[in-house]
């Protein structure tokens, strides 16, 4: 049992360090969400919430401040996508994507990122505090969830990705993926399909 919860662990440090790692090289961007954004990552979490593998109180969340590069959500989907032919995108949708995502900035997550939640945001240097040091031992049991900005396919179409861990039981991992969001019909962003995970 050690061993598995030890394993756990280093896989759920590995996410972290994989999203810090990739994050490091660009500047931090002090731009705002657009509204769509922000609609898209909140219509998420509810669903996403709404699991019943999700059982803690709906104010028990932490977000990596961080969030997961846009480039790094295109490339495990177009690596998932590589001996299928069954990819949402086409060659001219993935020169598109790619020439928007090009010149990205990092990102870090605020509180008014999420107007529906109460969230606690923890920099990438807090969270391994957080995990080398146990510190979650010692606290009440969390969500940890790290998060990308959408990719906008087109104005009715968007993609994120997101890995989910938890502290109830030391520090596990809960769910990971890349997501399709649309707009329905009322003009409401709700969730599509999951596009599956290159990580579980």
């Amino acid at each position: 049992m050690r061993n598995i919860l030890f394993i756990i662990v280093v896989i759920f440090c590995c996410h972290l360090q994989i999203a810090c790692s990739t994050s490091n090289i660009k500047s931090i961007s002090t731009e705002e969400l657009s509204a769509d954004e922000r609609v898209i990552i909140n219509s998420f979490l509810t669903y996403e919430l709404s699991k019943a593998l999700y059982r803690l109180p709906k104010d028990s969340i932490i977000i990596v401040e961080e969030a997961l590069p846009r480039k790094q959500v295109f490339e495990d989907y177009d690596s998932m996508m590589a001996s299928t032919k069954n990819s949402l995108l086409d060659s001219l949708q993935k020169l598109r994507i790619l020439d928007a995502i090009a010149k990205e900035h990092a990102y870090s997550w605020t509180n008014s990122d999420f107007k529906h939640f109460q969230v606690l945001i923890k920099n990438k240097q807090d969270m391994r505090i957080f995990v080398n040091n146990a510190l979650y031992l010692k606290a009440s049991a969390k969500y940890i969830f790290q998060l990308s900005l959408p990719i906008m396919i087109d104005e009715n179409h968007a993609m994120l990705s997101f890995f989910s861990g938890s502290t109830r039981i030391g520090i596990s991992s809960l769910t990971s993926g890349v997501v399709l969001m649309v707009k329905n019909k009322n003009g409401k962003w709700v969730f599509k399909q999951y596009l599956g995970s290159r990580y579980s």
